[in-house]
């Protein structure tokens, strides 16, 4: 003779080991996650080469990361300065070269701009730009910036739309007129002119030199296939003696205001590109810097510094061996924290699906304990056949036919609409050449086939909800939540056995041979909320959907023909009323509640008490600060899992992008963080 008792003792520690496993692999997920954060930062902290400027006497400064590097005119490291040393607060964006040969450097979310020795990056003294009111918000996130002779600065504002003077003590002197610039990034100064960009309509503005007016504009011809936007700028290489020169160089970006080149731009707005290096088919440009005639780009992609000639001619790499092999071992560890983040996502999503598996194995486990401990009579049946006599679960074989048989009319408009643009192919460019014939189609396209829609999908809903064939596919869910062990049975009494399921609004009722039964389920657990003996129900009444109570069942009730309003009266006065998931089911569970007589039972569920009440106000709260764990006190541990992880899916975005807006806000130079502004 069996002992549920000790069947039930000996498969716990069975579910126990399945559920400390589930939760040693969602803890390993965890940590997954968090290892792909902290490389997702490491490989942020490593920008490599970003700002360029060369002074007076072949002074070529360099800013790495969060450093500034000396080099001499032949590309050999001279001196490396910590960013926090020269006084910036983070690591130096943009260089220039002030008037007095200085090297000025600014650095992201700081509206100071540092003035620095030319030969040590010693700090000498700021310049804070008095930035008006109508563009305080972009001065801490400036684009770039450029010294005129006599010591006064213009900014460009990216995001502003604007270029503002200021003088050399930072005094605000003026700014461009509105609707100057659509975006704007690059600018120098040339020969008593300011030369700036529009961004996002391609062109270089020649401004005046006192009060910042528009006096040329050169639109740039759109000969560059996908590079649409304009982005840094410098003065054009002009040969001594030469008659036609450029009038400037500058980069033009792609849409994702990364990937570019490098052009010069004629006065007739023509551009001639320089070449890309071999084997590459973009660069990603963030500085560009005249070393006497040669130009000198920084090539975010590779992390090389590019040389090439007055003549545009690629003439290789810039720097000796050692700052090459520096820069190129900082690509490789970005390589290599990538790959990390990457593998640690997958580590996360594997030990997550596996740790989710043997959760629901626990569960399952659990589950068929409790019911051979409440039910031993039922305890050898296998899971699909917990059901209803005569109603067995659909196979998911059967459900793909049961549906193909019911979405059958649907086949021939759908072939219908893919072969009626072929059979009209010659009379289609006709009606979209002209007007008329566009806004005819627009119109008559949706009065065409909106009826046709709405009468299959009504169609579709009347077989459905009439047709005995597909009753077990409109009840599914009720069927699959009865065949689940740790539902509906652990709440069953001795010889209990269900007649009717079918969900009812968002509940799911199950009439047995005794009792009513009503769950608040969801796609993983069910609650009870009522069960009271079948001799209650005083009435029982299914009327057609578009005869209900509220106004929305008439609606649905012509959108779904067929379907029924299940009403339910207990001797209390309470109701158990929705509309029915299945049809023919509500007309049964009628036929049995005036037909069949309820046997004697016992009495339904016992009262609410206050420690009942202050138990669900325990629970509310506790979820409430951390969601899941509520479900979980309550021992419904797959809606606590489900929930958790929703929450985790949820919450995981935004602590990423808090932990790459605050923690290494300090690596992260402007051009990077900003160019998403210069999108049209």
């Amino acid at each position: 003779m069996r002992n549920p008792e000790g069947e039930t003792a000996t498969n716990a520690p069975n579910h126990r080991f399945w559920q400390s496993l589930g939760a040693g692999l969602l803890l390993l997920a965890c940590l997954c996650v968090g290892l792909a954060l902290w490389s997702s930062q490491r490989q942020a902290a490593i920008q490599g080469p970003w700002g360029l400027a060369v002074l007076p006497g072949n002074h070529v400064w360099l800013s790495v990361n969060d450093a500034l590097w000396r080099l001499d005119a032949q590309g050999q490291r001279q001196q490396v300065v910590p960013a926090a040393q020269a006084g910036l607060a983070g690591s130096a964006g943009i260089l220039a070269a002030h008037p007095e040969g200085h090297l000025v450097a600014w650095s992201r979310h700081s509206p100071v701009l540092h003035v620095l020795s030319a030969t040590d990056a010693r700090p000498l003294h700021t310049l804070t730009p008095a930035w008006p009111a109508a563009l305080q918000r972009h001065g801490d996130n400036a684009i770039r910036f450029a010294f005129a002779p006599d010591g006064r600065v213009a900014i460009a504002t990216g995001g502003g739309h604007a270029v503002a003077l200021f003088g050399p003590q930072g005094q605000h002197l003026g700014t461009t007129p509105e609707d100057t610039y659509r975006f704007t990034n690059g600018l120098w100064w040339e020969d008593g002119h300011w030369w700036t960009t529009d961004t996002n309509r391609p062109a270089l503005v020649r401004l005046d030199d006192a009060h910042l007016a528009p006096v040329q504009r050169i639109e740039l011809l759109q000969q560059q296939g996908r590079w649409r936007f304009v982005e840094d700028a410098i003065a054009p290489y002009r040969p001594p003696g030469a008659t036609a020169t450029p009038a400037g160089t500058l980069v033009r970006l792609d849409g994702g205001m990364q990937a570019g080149h490098v052009v010069d731009v004629w006065p007739d707005g023509r551009q001639t590109p320089y070449p890309l290096p071999p084997g590459s088919s973009a660069l990603e440009p963030r500085a560009l810097a005249r070393l006497n005639a040669d130009l000198l780009v920084v090539d975010g992609a590779s992390f090389r510094i590019l040389r090439y000639g007055p003549d545009r001619q690629w003439l290789g790499e810039w720097g000796d061996d050692g700052v090459r092999a520096t820069l190129q071992a900082q690509q490789a560890a970005i390589g290599w924290w990538r790959a990390g983040y990457y593998a640690s996502l997958a580590g996360a999503v594997l030990w997550f699906v596996l740790g989710l598996a043997c959760a629901l194995r626990a569960q399952k486990i659990q589950a068929q304990a409790q019911l051979r401990a409440h039910r031993p009579d039922l305890a050898q049946r296998p899971c699909d056949t917990l059901g209803i006599a005569g109603q067995a679960l659909p196979t998911p074989w059967q459900q793909a036919r049961l549906l193909l048989r019911l979405n059958l009319p649907f086949l021939p408009w759908i072939l219908l609409a893919l072969l009626l643009p072929r059979a009209l192919r010659d009379l289609l460019p006709l009606l979209l050449a002209s007007q008329p014939g566009r806004i005819a189609l627009a119109v008559l396209l949706p009065v065409l086939m909106l009826p046709i829609l709405v009468w299959l999908l009504r169609d579709a809903s009347r077989r459905s909800q009439t047709d005995p064939a597909f009753e077990p596919l409109v009840n599914l869910r009720a069927l699959r939540l009865l065949a689940r062990p740790g539902l509906f049975w652990p709440h069953s009494q001795a010889g209990e056995m269900p007649r009717e399921t079918l969900v009812l609004g968002l509940r799911w009722v199950v009439l047995t041979n005794q009792r009513l039964l009503v769950f608040k389920a969801n796609a993983r657990d069910a609650r009870l909320n009522l069960a009271c003996p079948r001799g209650t129900i005083r009435k029982a009444r299914a009327v057609a959907l578009r005869h209900g109570p509220r106004w929305y069942h008439r609606v649905q009730g012509w959108l779904v023909p067929g379907a029924v309003y299940l009403r339910l009266v207990l001797a209390d006065g309470r109701t158990v009323e929705g509309t029915a998931s299945c049809a023919q089911t509500a007309h049964r569970i009628v036929a049995l509640v005036r037909n069949v007589p309820a046997p004697a039972a016992p009495s339904g569920t016992q009262p609410t008490t206050p420690a009942d009440r202050r138990r669900a106000l325990r629970d509310a709260l506790v979820s409430f600060v951390v969601p899941g764990v509520g479900q979980y006190l309550q021992r419904r541990r797959g809606t606590a899992l489900v929930v958790f992880t929703i929450w985790g899916a949820l919450l995981l975005p935004g602590a990423y992008v808090a932990w790459a807006a605050w923690w290494p806000a300090k690596d992260v130079s402007l051009p990077c963080a900003c160019s998403w502004r210069s999108r049209c």
